[in-house]
């Protein structure tokens, strides 16, 4: 399955906290929690927000999603045909999404659809981690922040597995 929406991790955070990038969805929930709890933006405050999600599509959220082998659509497996959101690994992502929300781990905000308040958490240093595709704003996040200090660097994660070493 092919991710065109992957998953950016602010990697001077998991630097700051000597965390490691994150490949399953286990080792995801830890980083997330480590953002919300230990300071990583080192301001005293406890003003992180760990992951935000695009908030017009599902499929933007395809990052997790495919961890559990479906999609938010029709996909094939061995010639069958199959309908990710009928599937009960659909209804274990949902779960977790749900989870993490509630653990604090996703951006309360998530729904606004208002790209300056996104581009303003992630340039003031309070977001650790986004969906978004490549070619839209991440190269002007890195210009925005060049030259202001705080080592500020996004980092392309690899693609979500269930567990250590699958694909």
């Amino acid at each position: 399955m092919l991710i065109g929406t992957p998953l950016w991790v602010k990697k001077d955070w998991l630097d700051k906290l000597g965390l490691g990038m994150p490949e399953t969805i286990e080792e995801w929930h830890a980083v997330l929690t480590a953002f919300k709890n230990d300071d990583p933006n080192g301001n005293g405050q406890a003003d992180e927000i760990p992951l935000r999600l695009d908030p017009g599509q599902l499929s933007m959220n395809k990052a997790f999603l495919g961890a559990w082998g479906i999609t938010d659509s029709f996909y094939q497996v061995d010639g069958v045909v199959k309908y990710g959101p009928i599937q009960p690994e659909f209804k274990e992502f949902l779960q977790t999404m749900s989870r993490w929300y509630a653990e604090g781990l996703i951006d309360p905000d998530y729904l606004s659809g208002d790209s300056n308040l996104w581009d303003a958490k992630i340039t003031n240093n309070t977001l650790g981690a986004f969906t978004g595709y490549t070619g839209s704003g991440i190269g002007r996040y890195l210009q925005m922040m060049e030259g202001k200090g705080g080592g500020f660097d996004l980092a392309g994660a690899p693609n979500v597995a269930l567990k250590k070493g699958e694909t």
